[in-house]
């Protein structure tokens, strides 16, 4: 005679999971926890490429504007050519010396070019502009700004 004979447990004690059901599932769990998890480093990184991505346009954008604002003869002058811009992580406009001025960009070239054709002149200036975030160059782009008789 066997133990579970002489003291036979009711139905509703005998139904559940036995230990190596647990195991395997707790096994298969942590694979794909793990399997997940490996998936979040290369996550992030894409993440913080995009918002790169995204700030670095932003910044070019509102640089691009503000030069394209200013009459072509006087561009070498001007404050936007000739000073550091400082914006925030998200983009906006800083101060200089503050905790949310994170990002610098300045035009570091300007180049005044003009071009005589058959029966035309064109002047052009090329901007090279720079952006850092916290000292380290994350873009290098240049805008051309042709002269519209401003």
């Amino acid at each position: 005679m066997t133990l579970s004979n002489k003291f036979p447990l009711p139905d509703r004690q005998r139904s559940g999971f036995t230990l190596v059901e647990v195991v395997i599932a707790m096994g298969i769990f942590v694979a794909a926890f793990i399997s997940i998890m490996a998936l979040l480093p290369a996550s992030l990184d894409n993440l913080n490429e995009a918002g790169n991505t995204s700030l670095r346009s932003q910044i070019t954008r509102k640089l691009s504007s503000d030069l394209r604002q200013i009459p072509f003869s006087q561009l070498e002058s001007s404050s936007v050519t000739t000073r550091k811009h400082f914006f925030t992580a998200e983009g906006l406009p800083a101060t200089e010396g503050t905790v949310e001025a994170v990002v610098s960009a300045e035009v570091l070239a300007l180049e005044m070019e003009t071009n005589v054709n058959a029966d035309r002149q064109r002047s052009i200036a090329r901007a090279t502009v720079v952006i850092r975030l916290h000292d380290r160059e994350i873009n290098r782009t240049t805008i051309l700004l042709p002269n519209t008789g401003q």
